[in-house]
């Protein structure tokens, strides 16, 4: 009987992490929603070339996720909104972790390609942001795919043209999944290989230019540019301005990427900085932070002379990981999330070490191995005591408070990292580099099953407005009551109030619409319900309406009776 294919076997594995109860919670505060309403604003306006966000312009982002999420609203409908606008993001994780595992089996072995699948579905950074409707996953899948397809087309000398074919393709949409990161961080990775390494002569095989008959013609990067070019070009051109009166070329160039590098922007702990991100990998590569300093130490084995293919893709990811660790550290805006791109080539790095280790034996590789164990252990004790570190990976304030009602996930992280640790110690005392491997193996494999089944379902409903408004549509108001929003700015209120809350901000602006006669819905967050009350005034009564877990309440304010206010019975 054959055996499955190693992209199979990645993509099975990675699809029954990713893909369970998609639509099992509102969409998370303030990202999912604000793209779902571009997305939804396409569908509405029958554009989806000029993205809009209300009544401006949407220049944050590419389209390539607002494309995703436009195409799964259309299919799912607003019923089963969550699910149709998480599957594309979803989907294209799984092609990443299969295509990627299909590159290391090829330049190093099947079974470091399985690992490389195990280790890539398995971490959280990948498995939370594979099961959220923002730009980070679908980017980081089709970079790691292209830039690893170009690998093989570098590094194997049986590769076809298919290959490179493939990594021009993929780092074309990777650019329109979240700008030029898609394709900068492989290719500064495949430049610095070439330069270390000095094997000019493979350039060749990357298909920067073919022949077509007696003319050289450049395919490869045509391909790219009919890919990412022309909705840039057309959104050059578009006279329309965003919510702030800016254009295209101030907002997405010059805001979102220049003064994020250099500045800092749209971040509530402003300022660079590379140590913080050391943390933020070990809590994103949990438990496969265990492997990571073997994994470099197999870059650094190299020397930039490698002896083989499997040599070459060590040092190439190990470049690959160095380039993105010097520009988060370098840029002035600083989330955890930023590191997500590094994750990838870590983690084929770890799997290599672990393919490596199970050939060796523990003996070889000690001291790797004691400083695996001691990085497990560590990132296991933070986890255990600060589990908002979980959090911080995704949300858009790591400064955001922990729920007060949510089950503490600590003794579960603290029992992952023992059965890790616990493999260690049996691997130590029988001498075997399996029970090691098989140990990291499992506690990864529960860490992810715990963390996307269970403990993502149970923390993500924490930051979603998606239980207010049905609480809203239960209440069954009339068409002619309003409702806004008090002192938020979240945009779950614009996705899940189809367009028609307002926010309100000034105290006198509430007044006055509480001063009309009728009901008046206020959705705000719970800590904002009595501050909602002075503004409101004693000429309205007040009722919490719906409280579900979570940071946001639906409030009602009434007139009071008549014979409240003063009048006749």
């Amino acid at each position: 009987m054959a055996r499955i294919p190693v992209w199979l076997a990645a993509a099975l594995l990675a699809g029954a992490v990713f893909l369970p109860g998609l639509g099992s919670v509102g969409l998370v505060d303030p990202w999912e929603p604000h793209y779902a309403e571009v997305s939804r604003q396409m569908l509405l306006r029958g554009d989806w070339v000029h993205p809009w966000w209300r009544e401006a312009g949407f220049f944050s982002k590419p389209p390539l996720l607002l494309w995703g999420g436009a195409a799964g609203l259309a299919v799912a409908g607003e019923g089963a909104a969550e699910w149709g606008l998480r599957l594309p993001g979803a989907l294209l994780a799984v092609m990443g972790v299969a295509v990627s595992a299909a590159a290391v089996a090829r330049l190093a072995s099947r079974r470091a390609g399985l690992l490389a699948a195990v280790a890539l579905a398995t971490s959280p950074f990948l498995a939370l942001f594979a099961r959220q409707a923002v730009p980070d996953a679908p980017l980081v899948a089709l970079s790691t795919a292209g830039g690893l397809a170009f690998a093989v087309a570098l590094l194997d000398d049986r590769a076809g043209p298919g290959w490179a074919s493939a990594g021009w393709i993929l780092l074309g949409f990777a650019t329109l999944a979240k700008g030029p990161l898609g394709f900068a961080l492989p290719g500064v990775a495949l430049l610095s290989w070439l330069v270390v390494t000095g094997e000019w002569r493979r350039l060749p095989r990357l298909r920067f230019v073919e022949r077509v008959g007696s003319l050289p013609v450049p395919a490869g990067p045509l391909a790219f540019l009919a890919i990412a070019a022309p909705w840039y070009l057309l959104m050059a051109a578009w006279p329309v301005r965003d919510d702030a009166g800016w254009t295209f070329l101030q907002r997405f160039w010059l805001y979102d990427h220049l003064r994020r590098l250099w500045t800092g922007a749209h971040v509530p702990s402003p300022g660079g900085g590379w140590l913080p991100y050391l943390g933020w990998l070990a809590v994103g590569t949990f438990p496969w932070v265990a492997a990571l300093p073997g994994g470099i130490g197999e870059a650094l084995h190299a020397r930039g002379r490698p002896r083989d293919a499997r040599e070459g893709l060590a040092l190439l990811c190990g470049l690959w990981a160095a380039a993105g660790y010097q520009l988060v550290g370098f840029a002035a805006t600083r989330y955890p999330h930023y590191a997500l791109p590094l994750v990838p080539p870590l983690l084929v790095l770890a799997a290599l070490f672990v393919d490596r280790l199970l050939d060796d034996g523990l003996r070889r590789h000690a001291t790797a191995g004691l400083l695996g164990v001691a990085a497990l252990a560590a990132t296991g004790w933070s986890l255990a005591r600060t589990p908002r570190l979980l959090t911080a990976l995704f949300t858009y304030d790591p400064r955001r408070a922990w729920p007060r009602d949510l089950l503490d996930p600590g003794p579960a992280l603290t029992a992952l990292a023992a059965v890790a640790l616990a493999g260690f110690a049996a691997a130590a005392l029988r001498r075997s580099a399996r029970l090691a491997v098989g140990g990291l193996v499992v506690a990864s494999l529960l860490s992810a099953a715990w963390l996307s089944w269970i403990h993502w379902p149970e923390l993500a409903v924490h930051w979603t407005q998606r239980e207010v408004f049905a609480a809203w549509k239960a209440e069954a108001p009339g068409p002619g009551e309003p409702i806004v929003a008090w002192l938020m700015n979240w945009r779950g209120e614009t996705f899940y109030g189809r367009n028609r809350v307002r926010e309100v901000v000034d105290p006198a602006r509430l007044r006055e619409l509480a001063a009309r006669p009728g009901r008046l819905w206020v959705v705000t967050e719970a800590e904002r319900v009595p501050s909602l009350a002075s503004a409101a005034g004693p000429g309205k009564r007040l009722r919490v309406a719906g409280g579900p877990p979570g940071r946001y309440r639906l409030v009602e304010l009434t007139d009071p009776p008549s014979a409240e206010r003063g009048g006749s019975p």
